[in-house]
Formats: C-alpha cells, sequence, structure tokens
C-alpha cells in the first residue's frame, strides 16, 4: 500500500503564424496498491492498482482566440512492472499501463462565454526508465 502524486506536463507546439502560449498539465493524486510476484535481489515484477483525484488545465492564449479548460476528476490504472536493479540501489524500470480519467465538470471559457463540459479518456502507456532503491 502507498500512495502516488504525479504532476504531466505535456508538449503542445506553439503557433508559428501567432503569438500564442499553448498550455497542458495536470495533476493525479490518491492511494495505490502493489502486489510483487517476483522480488530477488536484482529482480522486483509487480501488478499495481491506482485510483485517486486528477486535475487537468488546458489553455491557448492566442490574442484572436483565448480558451482555457478547468476540470477535476477520478483517475484510475492499472499497471504491471519490471525493476532490474544493476547494483544494490540504481535499476532500470519497465512498465505497461493502462488507466483512465473522466472530468464529469469541465469548464470551457473564452470568447466571453462559458460551457460546462465532460471528458473521459483511457488509454494503455508503455514506458521505461531509471529507479533508484533505497
Amino acid at each position: 500500500m502507498g500512495g502516488q502524486f504525479r504532476y504531466n506536463s505535456f508538449i503542445i507546439g506553439k503557433d508559428s503564424s501567432a503569438q500564442q502560449l499553448n498550455v497542458a498539465w495536470g495533476i493525479d493524486f490518491g492511494p495505490d496498491a502493489a502486489f510483487h510476484f517476483v522480488r530477488t535481489g536484482h529482480t522486483d515484477l509487480y501488478i499495481q492498482a491506482f485510483a485517486g483525484f486528477a486535475y487537468l488545465k488546458l489553455a491557448n492564449t492566442n490574442l484572436a482566440y483565448q480558451g482555457i479548460f478547468t476540470a477535476g476528476g477520478l483517475t484510475y490504472g492499472l499497471e504491471l512492472g519490471a525493476r532490474f536493479y544493476i547494483g544494490n540501489h540504481i535499476g532500470i524500470l519497465l512498465n505497461i499501463a493502462y488507466s483512465g480519467y473522466d472530468y464529469p465538470n469541465g469548464t470551457a471559457t473564452g470568447g466571453g462565454s462559458s460551457e460546462n463540459l465532460r471528458l473521459f479518456f483511457t488509454g494503455s502507456t508503455y514506458g521505461t526508465g531509471l529507479c533508484y532503491r533505497w
């Protein structure tokens, strides 16, 4: 058992034809639980479940049209992962995950008006990286 806090920053290209700044970021936090079915000195194979709160902000600050979408909602996920430790502390992480986000009460503002929207996202992610064991 444990918890997660994630800050996600998304890459969005700048429009070269106008003065514009695109912003997209989100925060996820909540409890998680993992089951380690292989755990040796140099290998850790696990399955992990996560559920919690998510916040999303998307903004387009084009001079001709400025729009902002903000929403809070729920997130959940299931991850299958492997950590292979090269030494006692440093390792390589591989994972595959399925995640979902449900934003039932999002607000889109721009052009002097405001509209309530619901967004629902699901999908899989694949990752690799470095990890550190205390």
